[in-house]
């Protein structure tokens, strides 16, 4: 899958034509948000129509002929117009700005003691007005430098007539401390007030933020050297103010000075008249940050929903590419449980690391490399899906070549087998066994195809020892002998059980012995019977001591004969072997598979409980109905297709009765198995721990 460049610009093409073509702004609503919480304020500028656009009260878009603007120095100058109408100043409330500040700057001189003169006054007294003490060539001189304050108050201190007081009162020090503390406040009382005023009369759209700031920030020192004069120690105390004439008379005022009472109520109005001025102005104040704002909530906005409809694309996409990639990354994690394959599990490594990092992607809209990342993911499970199957097909390979050299092995443990077959065997089930047990599902392709081999060359040589054994004319023999004693079984047992006789009673030791040895009994009687009559009709003259022998010898005949019946009859049912109990095992189609772990160790327990799940399903697979008993101690757990009870051994044993059944124990020596066939149908397992990994029972039941 191939995701190019003309595709995504195609995607970002189509949104651009939605600006175009028909900007709405419900397109553009957060999944939080609705129709309802939208508001326009429409205008119209420089002949063009605009709209201010605001989303839950916050300010979005602004919209010019229905199209948003996405930059700030395009939105700053339609803003500032559109603020200028909206937001400027009343001239009521400009005129109440400049109001209070002329009633404060004239509250300085409104008089109390001296009409029309206050502050004034109290600087002329204290030299600092400048109209007495002057420079050579007559240039006056202020208290605004360590200089001209020296100048100033060594005059007022040591030379005016009316400092008299002040002098015995005071030192020079402390009198130059007061004078120009004075001086500062009210030559800072004429700066900020006659700025203040210039700004008002100069204020326009364009430096209505900085005048207004400008005004307001000067009001806390316009409260301070209101202090610093009303509180002066040359000071008369303020009439009908009983607090400032003790303060006074505490303080020791020298009261040459007028008294001072300036207007802090408009200080006060001031300050409120700008709080609010500048509150209903902020638009217009903050307009260049207003501006960049709505710039940037747009960008995010479009850039927003741009993403969603990216995100909405790619999820379509990787979900669709998912469901193909699951089931992949599942394969390839059970071949890897498997087969221990570097290739296969760096690349299902790496798909499910790109399966994180395009959920991440999406999530967080960073789609930068998102295509690379698709098509690379798409392109693994491509490629992982050719791989997996080779795999898969050399393990299988390898369990086949495995289950049949266990099946020739397990048979020809199931033999008596002689002489050089036997030894042969000996040394054939060692290397089986310990290629079983170092078998297992985590194995390089090497490794497998090695273990192929191996195995392959039991089963070879394992056919050989098989075919030898089946060729020796004494096996042929024993084989027909066999076959004709299962023949005659089986005749007996389905002669029994058209008589209604319970043939699984008659495995019993006593009642199979009575049968068949009874059989015997009659076939040698019958024989021995039918061949001395015949003898004897045809003899005239007969020597009795010829006919004594005659007889005995066939008595002998037919008694070993018999008793070779017997012995096949019995062997056949109780001590078969594999092929005589596969045969007669296929019209079986109950099975109990009975697990005895009494005796056993914690670790073999779980051998032979792994042994018995994997026979359970093999035998399944050949549609038995299939119930297995744990047997611990005297208690017996059943499980089949009825559910899981608990029982007593015993009641296990007669459930069981009528079924063929596996029975698998522990021993800690290997013990060869055993079969019986016909009238019971069982096998008999006991090995250790390694014998129950390697569980060939299973194999001879693929």
């Amino acid at each position: 899958m191939e995701f190019s460049k003309i595709v995504i610009l195609l995607l970002v093409l189509s949104v651009s034509a939605s600006f175009v073509h028909a900007f709405s702004v419900t397109d553009y609503l957060l999944p939080s948000e609705n129709k309802s919480s939208i508001t326009y304020n429409n205008f119209t500028f420089e002949n063009s129509s605009y709209s201010l656009v605001k989303i839950s009260s916050k300010e979005v878009f602004l919209l010019k002929n229905d199209q948003p603007l996405r930059n700030a120095s395009a939105i700053k100058p339609v803003l500032k117009f559109y603020y200028g109408q909206a937001y400027y100043p009343m001239q009521s409330e400009l005129d109440a700005i400049a109001g209070y500040l002329t009633a404060y700057n004239n509250s300085r001189n409104d008089g109390g003691k001296f009409k029309g003169k206050e502050e004034a006054v109290c600087s002329s007294m204290l030299l600092i007005d400048g109209k007495i003490i002057k420079n050579p060539g007559g240039s006056p001189i202020y208290c605004d430098s360590t200089v001209n304050c020296t100048k100033i108050i060594q005059v007022f201190y040591f030379s005016a007539p009316y400092t008299e007081g002040i002098r015995q009162s005071i030192s020079y020090q402390n009198a130059y401390k007061y004078v120009q503390q004075f001086a500062n406040a009210s030559y800072g009382n004429d700066k900020l007030l006659s700025n203040n005023l210039l700004l008002m009369q100069n204020l326009n759209y364009d430096n209505l933020a900085s005048s207004l700031s400008q005004i307001q920030s000067s009001i806390p020192k316009l409260r301070e050297n209101k202090q610093v004069i009303e509180t002066s120690l040359f000071r008369t105390p303020r009439q009908n103010d009983p607090a400032d004439l003790a303060q006074c008379r505490k303080e020791n005022c020298f009261g040459f000075c007028p008294d001072f009472s300036f207007n802090g109520t408009a200080l006060d109005n001031l300050n409120s008249s700008l709080q609010s001025t500048i509150m209903k102005s902020a638009p217009i104040i903050n307009l260049d940050s207003i501006s960049s704002s709505l710039a940037t909530a747009t960008e995010t906005r479009l850039l927003f929903i741009s993403n969603e409809k990216k995100a909405d694309y790619y999820i379509t996409v990787f979900q669709s590419l998912l469901s193909k990639i699951k089931p992949t990354i599942a394969d390839g994690d059970a071949t890897l449980a498997d087969i221990n394959n570097p290739t296969l599990r760096v690349k299902v490594a790496r798909m499910k690391e790109l399966t994180s990092v395009v959920n991440r992607s999406i999530a967080a809209r960073d789609f930068s490399k998102i295509d690379a990342d698709i098509s690379e993911l798409d392109k693994l499970n491509i490629d992982t899906q050719k791989t997996i199957p080779a795999i898969i097909e050399l393990y299988n390979s390898t369990v086949t070549a495995k289950d049949a050299a266990d099946s020739i092995i397990f048979v020809l443990d199931s033999q008596d087998l002689q002489g050089s077959d036997k030894d042969k065997f000996d040394k054939l089930k060692p290397i089986a066994v310990s290629l079983d047990n170092s078998f297992n599902n985590a194995l390089t392709e090497k490794q497998y195809i090695s273990f192929s081999e191996a195995y392959n060359s039991v089963s070879s040589e394992g056919n050989v020892i098989l075919k030898n054994v089946r060729e020796n004319p004494v096996s042929t023999v024993d084989l027909k002998l066999r076959a004709f004693a299962r023949r005659v079984n089986n005749t007996i047992s389905n002669i029994l059980f058209s008589l209604g006789v319970d043939v699984s009673k008659v495995s019993a030791a006593g009642n199979k012995n009575l049968i068949i040895g009874g059989f015997s009994l009659i076939t040698f009687l019958s024989l021995t019977t039918i061949i001395i009559l015949l003898a004897l009709s045809k003899m005239n003259k007969v020597n009795p001591m010829l006919l004594i022998a005659m007889v005995l010898i066939v008595i002998l005949v037919n008694a070993l004969l018999s008793g070779t019946l017997y012995f096949y009859l019995n062997k056949t049912s109780s001590d078969a072997d594999i092929n005589e109990f596969l045969m007669d095992f296929t019209h079986r189609n109950s099975v109990s598979v009975v697990t005895d772990i009494n005796d056993a160790p914690n670790s073999a327990i779980v051998s032979m409980s792994s042994c018995a799940d994997s026979l359970t399903a093999n035998l399944q697979a050949l549609n038995r109905t299939v119930s297995t008993y744990n047997i611990l101690g005297d208690a017996c757990i059943i499980t089949n297709s009825q559910g899981t009870v608990s029982n007593t051994k015993t009641e296990c044993e007669i459930a069981y009765a009528n079924s063929s059944v596996i029975n698998l124990k522990y021993s800690p020596t290997l013990v060869k198995p055993t079969f019986t066939s016909i009238y019971e149908s069982r096998v008999y397992i006991a090995g250790d721990e390694t014998f129950y990994k390697s569980c060939h029972i299973k194999s001879i039941f693929n």
